[in-house]
């Protein structure tokens, strides 16, 4: 997924952290509930801190 060229908008944001938790919409009303954005912000902290990790490494060698 390539990143938007300019800010993003909070419906990007939304979007985006929906798609991230598997959110399918089953109910038909296009909204997803805060249990699924809290999981979703997780599991962009913890990708995030991963990556971070991995770069930390590749500096010390």
């Amino acid at each position: 997924m390539a990143l938007p060229e300019r800010i993003p908008i909070a419906r990007w944001v939304y979007e985006q952290l929906r798609r991230l938790s598997g959110w399918k919409d089953n109910k038909r009303n296009g909204r997803a509930s805060v249990k699924t954005l809290r999981e979703s912000w997780f599991k962009l902290q913890a990708m995030l801190e991963g990556y971070e990790s991995a770069n930390s490494f590749e500096l010390d060698l």
